[in-house]
């Protein structure tokens, strides 16, 4: 059995902020339709919304901190306790309502679905969660339960990170000391 300790990072190294929501505009023009005078009606309808929030960082490192192999051996469930970091939304216009999604894509962990896989396979993988527990599955949409309220100027994601062992490492006693390094991209949606 080794106690090695090892620190852990998770990195996200890129984001995308993506807003519903825009200009509608109908234009009829080289299309080569003939259409007989008076007999169309146009009407351009649309409406005009300010600018979508933007991310407050370009890169967030998240350390998920030391544990032993020996931790893992000997808790239920073979998981580290969350580390928070945030994910914050500024310059939010006025008037922004609803809830912001976000969606987590990365190289999942094939025996614990949802979570990623560090890029030196080690029988870890790193979640993240919210706050209150609830897991942020990689590569699969965000639902309504896990959307975070929306508000107008600064919008404060507050999530964790954790290390868990995968079942058959931990059952073997396989599990690998070094460090582990892991990399999602996250996308937020908001109306």
């Amino acid at each position: 059995m080794n106690n090695h300790k090892q620190r852990h990072d998770i990195r996200f190294r890129k984001k995308t902020v993506v807003a519903a929501g825009g200009l509608i505009l109908a234009v009829l023009a080289g299309t080569g339709v003939t259409l007989p005078a008076g007999a169309v009606d146009v009407r351009v309808t649309g409406a005009l919304v300010s600018g979508p929030c933007s991310l407050k960082t370009t890169d967030i490192t998240v350390s998920a901190g030391e544990a032993s192999a020996r931790f893992f051996y000997t808790h239920v469930p073979a998981r580290t306790a969350g580390t928070g970091f945030d994910i914050v939304l500024q310059g939010c216009p006025p008037g922004v309502a609803g809830d912001a999604r976000v969606t987590l894509t990365g190289t999942e962990d094939p025996a614990l679905p949802g979570l990623l896989l560090p890029s030196a396979h080690r029988g870890m993988a790193f979640g993240i969660e919210t706050a209150d527990g609830h897991l942020l599955p990689v590569n699969q949409p965000v639902s309504a339960a896990k959307a975070f309220p929306l508000s107008a100027g600064e919008t404060v994601m507050h999530l964790k990170g954790f290390i868990q062992a995968e079942p058959d490492a931990v059952r073997n006693r396989t599990l690998s000391p070094g460090p582990l390094q892991a990399v999602a991209t996250f996308r937020v949606y908001y109306p």
